[in-house]
């Protein structure tokens, strides 16, 4: 399989990263400011786990082929 890094479907990845890292930034926001959890470990669990919901739908799309 030959990777295409100039296809749609490399575009829409990229874009995905890019959103899911704006997007995942209010998240993380709260969960340092309003948790008592200092290891920053946790937070990026915690960011992960949260983002597995959000973005599964569109994970989902851009990974069927």
């Amino acid at each position: 399989m030959v990777c295409d890094y100039t296809s749609l479907h490399f575009l829409l990845y990229v874009g995905r990263w890019i959103i899911s890292a704006i997007v995942m930034m209010v998240p993380l926001y709260l969960i340092k400011r309003y948790t008592k959890i200092t290891n920053e470990y946790m937070h990026l669990l915690m960011i992960q786990i949260i983002g597995a919901f959000i973005f599964y739908h569109i994970d989902a799309y851009l990974f069927k082929s």
